[in-house]
């Protein structure tokens, strides 16, 4: 057991302390200099048992001269750029989920801090935000298509557009009539474009049509209302839709209001009712043994004669040199 100091002892030790100032100081610096690995080790360990305690006071040091801690830093990455360099890539390896949760988070700030300033900008004149954005679309065509195509393909954006676009129309119903009948006047051939892609699946699936008389017999079934909502509404709408291989025929029909027609679209109709919260129309007409039975189907280059507007379609195809193909339904 070491022997306690007197209290001569220790003052006589301070003495030569501080008379040999210059020797104590270069002692230490040549130990510290040859056991460097081992203060470090020290230092870490220390710092890591009191974490909380060491960052408050070093938060208490940058806030109270923030200028000399930056040029301290900076003195010091200059000074060991490869120690520098092994502590971030050590960093990055020990908090990868951290740094991807706060990167997130700063993409999404900005992003939120970018689209209040678009809104702030075309609040403040509409018209000519307006104007830039079809010029740019004009410009760069492809680009545009490709950024549409990309946010149509994510599910969640296409539903919050869906659903802001029904907003708007509920809103401005007439407005946006207007627009689509404008639209439509301004752009003839897309609109010959999209009805001769639409007669080209009827041709092409062999569908033998609707008789304005069985037409007429399945709307008096419903009243003259939607077979989805009960609303008032006669608008023809194919249970399968034509774009996915449906046949125009009565089996294959309801009468629909323009709004549920229209939301419908070209949706599978059980996704479609799921969505609405509407129970099946055809499961109603089927309990009445009124459901009217599709026709069977015919073998290839075979045209029912009833049907006068097939008849029609297929003389078209033929004078037009066009080739009659019928894959079935």
């Amino acid at each position: 057991m070491a022997r306690r100091r007197s209290e001569r002892e220790k003052e006589s030790h301070r003495q030569w302390l501080t008379n040999n100032a210059d020797r104590v100081r270069e002692t230490k610096r040549a130990w510290r200099k040859a056991n460097a690995d081992k203060i470090r080790a020290q230092k870490r360990a220390r710092y890591r048992a009191r974490l909380d305690e060491e960052r408050a006071k070093d938060r208490a040091r940058y806030a109270a001269n923030p200028e000399r801690k930056k040029a301290s830093a900076k003195a010091w990455r200059e000074a060991n750029p490869e120690r520098k360099r092994a502590a971030t890539r050590a960093w990055r390896k020990r908090d990868k989920a951290k740094r991807a949760a706060d990167a997130e988070k700063q993409l999404a700030a900005k992003r939120e801090k970018k689209n209040a300033q678009r809104r702030a900008r075309y609040a403040a004149n509409p018209e000519r935000a307006r104007a830039r954005s079809m010029a740019w679309h004009h410009a760069h065509r492809e680009q545009a298509l490709a950024k549409l195509k990309k946010r149509y393909a994510n599910p969640s954006y296409l539903e919050k557009h869906r659903a802001r676009e029904t907003a708007r129309y509920v809103a401005e119903p007439d407005k946006i009539k207007r627009r689509v009948k404008a639209w439509k006047k301004n752009h003839p051939e897309k609109v010959r474009a999209i009805g001769h892609r639409r007669r080209s699946r009827l041709i092409d699936s062999c569908s033998p049509g609707v008789l304005p008389a069985e037409w007429a017999a399945l709307v008096e079934r419903f009243a003259g209302r939607c077979a989805y909502c009960g609303t008032s509404g006669t608008t023809i709408d194919h249970i399968v839709p034509i774009s996915k291989g449906g046949r125009d025929e009565i089996g294959n029909v309801l009468p629909a209001c323009k709004s549920c027609n229209s939301s419908k679209n070209n949706k599978d109709l059980a996704v479609w009712l799921a969505e609405k919260g509407l129970a099946d129309p055809r499961d109603r007409v089927s309990a009445d043994h009124e459901r009217v039975v599709p026709a069977e189907p015919r073998r290839s280059g075979e045209v029912d004669s009833r049907n006068t507007s097939t008849s029609l379609r297929l003389q078209r195809a033929r004078l037009s040199g066009g080739r009659w193909s019928c894959r079935g339904g």
